[in-house]
């Protein structure tokens, strides 16, 4: 990639506490920027100072809900804040890049709805652990055995990402969170865990009536508990969101 740098003063950014609590790098492209996965390239560009410093507090609060062992395991080693972050020509709100243990975030991208932000960034850090797990992204029989009878997934996320509804929430589909979960495994897994991050309580409420939702939410939490012991309860009992303050309502 393309050598990707700190801002010359940190004051911007001033994250520096998550830097040595986690051991990882946050940085910013200085200059148009690319990398390769095996499955594509990731373009991004540097972003506005201005814009780098208000999503700091978003980025802090998120980062420090997980313990320091599941960032470890995660294998995560840096995160590129920049703009116009796209994979390929398709223009995206956050990339994992697990190949090489970074992790890509727009600080503009859907900045006027902090949710929508805050699902993102679990949404996408999830992908990393998921890969990390079994070295498996886009099969799960065993969660795919969860899912009503019949059922198959579409086509990849990559088919919705200029679908205005694909986020949007809706119990239509039992097990199933909104359209975009329907889309891959390794969709529906993650947007189970950005739901169980952001809005415990609308996941709750819904898996008391959806078995297959139920099932699928002790299935996530095993596989956390599973990939690093010190994901327990308490890790759960996280902020909400009220109905009336998403993004997606």
């Amino acid at each position: 990639m393309a050598a990707c740098s700190r801002v010359a003063s940190p004051a911007p950014i001033g994250l520096d506490d998550l830097e040595s609590k986690y051991g990882i790098k946050i940085e910013v492209p200085n200059g148009p920027s690319s990398a390769k996965m095996a499955s594509g390239t990731i373009f991004c560009d540097p972003p506005p100072l201005d814009l780098i410093a208000s999503y700091g507090p978003l980025l802090r609060s998120e980062l420090n809900r997980y313990p320091l062992e599941l960032v470890q395991r995660s294998q995560l080693k840096r995160i590129v804040l920049s703009e116009h972050v796209r994979f390929g020509e398709q223009l995206r709100t956050a990339i994992p890049d697990w190949d090489n243990h970074v992790l890509y975030l727009d600080v503009a991208r859907g900045r006027f709805a902090p949710q929508y932000c805050r699902k993102a960034f679990h949404h996408e850090f999830f992908h990393m652990i998921d890969y990390m797990d079994d070295g498996q992204i886009y099969s799960d029989e065993a969660w795919s055995a969860l899912n009503p009878a019949g059922f198959h997934y579409g086509s990849g996320g990559a088919q919705m990402q200029d679908d205005p509804t694909a986020s949007l929430s809706t119990a239509a589909a039992p097990g199933f969170l909104n359209k975009y979960s329907m889309q891959g495994v390794e969709e529906d897994k993650a947007e189970l865990f950005a739901y169980l991050m952001v809005e415990p309580d609308y996941v709750s409420q819904r898996a008391r009536d959806d078995s297959v939702l139920a099932s699928k939410v002790t299935a996530l939490k095993t596989l956390l508990h599973r990939f690093c012991p010190s994901v327990r309860d308490d890790f759960w009992k996280g902020p909400d969101m009220t109905p009336s303050s998403r993004p997606n309502s």
